[in-house]
């Protein structure tokens, strides 16, 4: 699944970072990579150092990471988090990119579907592989998100694949970046379709921008069909003259009650609730709602909880805060699976970095 990145390490170079965005994530990392050492540098905003003359802040790492090839395990957490978010992982970044290191590997369980948020991540991250003292440089790997499809294919960002109007002017940068595909992982395709009734939809209805994930997920847990990718319809939105949601358009014809309504990530509890009623009237007796990234948890509105369509919800721990386990003020803890992605990124890394990979 994963290809190689540049040279190999032994487990006694590799150093796992803590990230305080991604504790619990890093937590069920650490303990799935026993032989990697591991590290948890004060990221804390009370540790930022003032820096002269121009009064620049930034993290006091020490030479414990000298000569060695840190993976720093972090992830941008939606709503009211996501600009503090970026910052910080940011600055933990420079803080690691200048010492004296192999190559530095970012892991983003979760990223904000913005074009504009990656322009700016890929940017100041290929800045510091140009500028620190970093010989190897800096890779960036993202779990699966709904804005990657204008990087589709491309193994590296660069300004020609971000778009100039972004970019401004005549810069230019290139860092090499992987996707972490979560949709075609067992873990996630398992849990959705398991030997639970009620986890067992038998297709799946999906928006344009996660139809491809979509395919993916119908190609791994239908595996033994001929043509697995036919498990999956499209949905379409409806607009008012005014330009607001009028409501959802789907296929009429069927192949049963029992489906999913898959997203890579949504956060308008509203329109979740407007796909949810539009499925149940269209016919559908038994919906899941499968999201990779539980982003609607971190908005503060009762929409959801106070008329809830979905029998059940598939999602991951890609997000922090708020904890996708606690969502039980929606769903019930017998109705609601939380895949980690944490034996995606285990993986991951043993694929691409130790060099030594599992039996």
């Amino acid at each position: 699944m994963f290809r190689p990145v540049g040279r190999k390490y032994g487990t006694s170079q590799v150093r796992l970072l803590a990230h305080p965005n991604a504790t619990r994530l890093f937590e069920e990392v650490q303990r799935r990579l026993p032989g990697v050492q591991s590290l948890r540098p004060d990221f804390s905003a009370t540790s930022l150092q003032p820096r002269f003359p121009v009064g620049e802040a930034y993290y006091r790492v020490g030479d414990t990471l000298r000569g060695t090839t840190p993976i720093l395990i972090s992830t941008i957490n939606p709503g009211w988090r996501t600009t503090s978010d970026l910052i910080h992982f940011l600055v933990a970044m420079d803080a690691v990119g200048r010492l004296p290191v192999n190559e530095v590997y970012a892991v983003l369980s979760h990223f904000p579907p913005s074009v504009q948020n990656l322009a700016l991540v890929a940017k100041l991250l290929a800045g510091y592989q140009r500028d620190t003292k970093s010989p190897k440089g800096v890779h960036l790997w993202l779990t699966e998100y709904s804005g990657e499809g204008a990087f589709a294919g491309r193994e590296t960002l660069s300004a020609e694949s971000v778009g100039r109007s972004i970019i401004h002017g005549h810069s230019t940068f290139s860092l090499p970046w992987r996707s972490l595909p979560v949709s075609s992982s067992n873990e996630f395709a398992h849990t959705l379709f398991g030997s639970d009734p009620l986890f067992s939809p038998q297709f799946l209805l999906a928006f344009p921008d996660s139809i491809g994930s979509a395919r993916a997920l119908a190609r791994t847990a239908f595996a033994r069909d001929r043509e697995p990718e036919q498990r999956v319809f499209p949905l379409r939105l409806k607009y008012k003259k005014s330009g607001s949601i009028r409501g959802v358009e789907g296929p009429t014809d069927l192949p049963g009650n029992h489906a999913a309504f898959y997203a890579l990530e949504m956060d308008d509890p509203e329109l979740i609730l407007k796909v949810g009623r539009a499925l149940k009237d269209a016919g559908i007796h038994s919906l899941i709602l499968a999201m990779i990234h539980p982003t609607f948890l971190a908005v503060p509105d009762d929409t959801l909880e106070r008329e809830n369509p979905f029998d059940a919800l598939v999602t991951t721990d890609s997000i922090e805060a708020p904890n996708p386990r606690e969502s039980a003020r929606i769903f019930s803890p017998d109705r609601t699976r939380v895949v980690s992605v944490a034996p995606m990124i285990v993986r991951a890394i043993e694929d691409c970095i130790l060099e030594h990979k599992r039996g």
